[in-house]
């Protein structure tokens, strides 16, 4: 469920072309929703994300 919420997030910010801050912050914001909703907590949440960018096939 969680790993949906993420990719949910990203995909929603695919059309932004999302910046790494804006992307931790949307990761950070939409699980945070998630596990309130969840178990009624709010868990210390760190996202760490690393952009990789797509190989050329013709190198």
């Amino acid at each position: 469920k969680g790993q949906d919420v993420v990719v949910a997030a990203l995909n929603d910010g695919r059309k932004l072309s999302l910046e790494q801050d804006l992307a931790d912050a949307r990761v950070k914001d939409a699980l945070t929703r998630f596990f309130y909703k969840e178990i009624h907590r709010y868990p210390v949440i760190i996202p760490v994300i690393t952009m990789v960018e797509g190989r050329n096939s013709e190198s």
